[in-house]
């Protein structure tokens, strides 16, 4: 296959990896992992591997290539900070600034792992630019009492220093402005605020000192984007926020001596966060922002925005249920339905009933959506569309936050409880595929909201667990757990203290007929299995919170969403290096985490000199080869032949089957390539040691 830019790939022979393992079943006990993400987070492109950089606030790093995928490099914590990032040819690394913190912090990213890296002490980051006409790094900083701007350059032998005899003034909100380097009129642009009229003011910095212009400016946009377009030969200005949450959609550019306002082009976008940078190995200008209901990358040619990407810009807390006969998880919200498909957000119904919570109904073979406020009061999905099912006689009254199971033997759901802003309910209704009807049971749990409600399988019973008891803002939550027969009440358990913080939902794991519940307590991630009446701990690993969970049966893995979308694994994905390479150096490392199904996994290289080779085994060896070099593969099972870049990077595509048999399974790799430095002629890297994760 030919990847533009990143040299030749060639399979020379196909995978025969399965032969040693074992199937063994196991319950979700892993940490969350995350699968989605709103891009919320800086972009660069990386001219070395091709490649948009985006690293997020939920330290996460992804990256893009045509389709997003998660990097195997988890980002730094980047708070609530600023950020500027550059690509430095110099390290051929991308470099994330956060500005405006104390101390501030500078990273450099190769790939594989964000390195932190030293700035100027007792200095706070403003912005971060590279010069190219000068080979060098320029660093605009105020002092730890916000008074006083100072600029450093870096070429190489670290932070220098630069005595101008104009220093740029400091206020706040200054993150917010925006810098680049003009080739135009080589010099470093910072456009900021304070120009005539409400428009900008420009400095400009000549490698010895800063001067202002406040005249022919552009209007200031708070939070805009820069970039230069060597193609067209200008920079350009987009996005950003003018006045008091207006985001203008007009596009600036820059010729070197006049500024136009090209208007919004043909297709118009409006940023909320916007980057713009210049992928140099296609000759385009590309921008990446969020929009009001999506994440976009697209392409600016001077007249148009062309969308090359989009993603759903997912709601917080999407509800979930679990489609086990299409293998898709329907995510939905009172605005928007989406799918979780083949390990993408597939967009859905935008307009659509006010669905308040989803279940699968194995006798209609669909999702069901359920809104107490407007009749029908459910509705059936198709994939696309959501489609009436005829009216009930009565609904219960309207309120929001309460708990539903699906009974799948019986085939009707049981509710209880919920809340609207003047009560807490504590009745039970039963809904037949047609009849809502309200049960009077003896014995009922209290009344509360925001419970977890799940069907077991194997009594029979709806299992209900937590939730809140009052309205007030200072409510504690319920630490208590319920289950009901179909006519009675029966407590299971109280005082659970897991249950205390109120992040917890419940699931049926399908494939071991019982009930789990997922929890975060005191920063803990908790599994648990609901066994005989008892809560039985089943694992326990730092952080993730808890939204609304589902069962993904053919996986046997759980899915949450929170503010992301994450996975529970049986088996998690596994990276690391061991042993040690010979010869120039060559960095082995995978393209993204090891998973069954993913589209996107493969092998990167960097230092390659001309071709390379990479080998993968089911097992280890450590074969001395002379000359410090050493085999650190048992066997050769699969080889590829990747042939690099001008800049010395290749890699190579290996789709992972989405099979059970690879789930968990231990591979190995490592690479050569031919090189006269080493003492046996060929040259290697250290070993990458991968598991297939779910």
């Amino acid at each position: 296959m030919s990847i533009p830019g990143r040299g030749e790939v060639t399979v020379h022979s196909c995978w025969r990896l399965t032969a040693c393992l074992l199937l063994q079943a196991f319950l979700p006990g892993q940490a969350p992992e995350v699968l989605s993400s709103t891009l919320d987070g800086p972009a660069v492109f990386d001219p070395v591997r091709g490649r948009l950089v985006c690293p997020l606030r939920n330290r996460t790093t992804w990256e893009w290539d045509g389709v997003w995928f998660r990097s195997i490099a988890n980002a730094p914590d980047m708070g609530t900070s600023f950020y500027d990032m550059v690509f430095d040819p110099r390290s051929g690394k991308v470099l994330l600034c956060m500005t405006h913190t104390a101390g501030g912090r500078l990273f450099a990213y190769d790939g594989a792992q964000w390195t932190p890296l030293p700035l100027p002490p007792g200095q706070w980051p403003l912005h971060l630019v590279h010069d190219p006409a000068r080979a060098r790094l320029v660093l605009l900083t105020v002092d730890s009492n916000q008074t006083l701007t100072s600029t450093f350059e870096d070429s190489g032998a670290g932070w220098v220093a630069v005595n101008t005899p104009t220093r740029v003034p400091y206020s706040w909100p200054a993150p917010q402005d925006a810098a680049t380097y003009d080739p135009l009129t080589g010099r470093t642009m910072l456009v900021t605020g304070g120009g005539t009229n409400g428009s900008a003011a420009i400095w400009w910095y000549n490698g010895a000192n800063w001067s202002l212009q406040t005249s022919a400016t552009p209007p200031q946009q708070q939070g805009c984007a820069l970039a230069f377009d060597p193609t067209r030969g200008v920079v350009v200005m987009h996005g950003g926020m003018v006045g008091f949450f207006q985001f203008p959609a007009d596009v600036w550019e820059w010729n070197g001596t006049t500024w136009t306002n090209r208007g919004p082009g043909t297709t118009a976008l409006q940023a909320l966060n916007t980057s713009l940078t210049f992928d140099s190995v296609r000759g385009r200008l590309l921008g990446l922002g969020r929009m009001f209901g999506a994440t976009y990358v697209a392409q600016w040619d001077g007249t148009a925005w062309t969308v090359l990407d989009q993603l759903p810009l997912l709601p917080a807390m999407l509800r979930l249920a679990h489609d086990p006969l299409r293998n898709v998880t329907v995510g939905v919200s009172t605005t928007q339905t989406i799918e979780w498909r083949d390990g993408r957000w597939a967009a859905g119904a935008q307009q659509q009933p006010p669905i308040e919570t989803a279940f699968f109904d194995i006798v209609r073979g669909t999702v069901v959506g359920v809104s107490l406020a407007q009749l029908p009061g459910a509705w059936t999905w198709n994939g696309a569309n959501w489609s009436p099912l005829p009216p009930s006689a009565a609904l219960p009254p309207p309120r929001l936050d309460y708990a539903l199971a699906f009974d799948s033997l019986l085939g009707r759901a049981t509710l209880f409880g919920g809340s609207t802003n003047a009560a807490v309910f504590g009745d039970t209704w039963v809904w037949n595929g047609a009849t809502w009807t309200q049960l009077q049971p003896p014995t009922s749990p209290p009344a509360r909201y925001r419970a977890h409600m799940v069907q077991e399988v194997a009594s029979g019973r709806s299992v209900l667990a937590g939730g809140k008891a009052t309205l007030s803002t200072t409510a504690v939550p319920l630490t208590d757990a319920w289950s009901f027969d179909g006519t009675t009440w029966q407590q299971v358990s109280a005082g659970q203290a897991w249950m205390a913080s109120g992040q917890v939902d419940l699931v049926h794991d399908d494939n071991h007929n019982r009930v789990l519940a997922v929890s975060n307590n005191n920063g803990l991630f908790e599994v648990r299995a609901l066994v005989a009446g008892v809560w039985q701990l089943q694992s326990s690993s730092p952080g993730a919170d808890v939204g609304y969970a589902t069962f993904e049966s053919q996986r046997g893995t759980i899915l949450i969403s929170t503010w992301d979308l994450s996975r529970v694994p049986v088996h998690a994905s596994g990276v690391a290096t061991s042993g040690a390479g010979c010869g120039r150096p060559l960095q082995l490392s995978a393209r993204t985490w090891p998973r069954a199904g993913e589209p996107n996994f493969g092998f990167d290289l960097r230092g390659v000199g001309g071709a390379a080779l990479v080998a993968v085994s089911l097992g280890t060896a450590n074969t001395p080869l002379g000359g410090g070099c050493t085999a650190l593969l048992q066997s050769l099972d699969l080889t590829l032949l990747t042939v690099a870049n001008a800049a010395g990077f290749g890699q190579a595509l290996v789709p992972i089957p989405d099979l059970p048999i690879f789930r968990g399974l231990s591979v190995h790799a490592q690479a050569a390539q031919l090189d006269a430095t080493s003492p046996i002629g060929i040259g290697l890297s250290a070993r990458l040691d991968l598991v297939v994760g779910d």
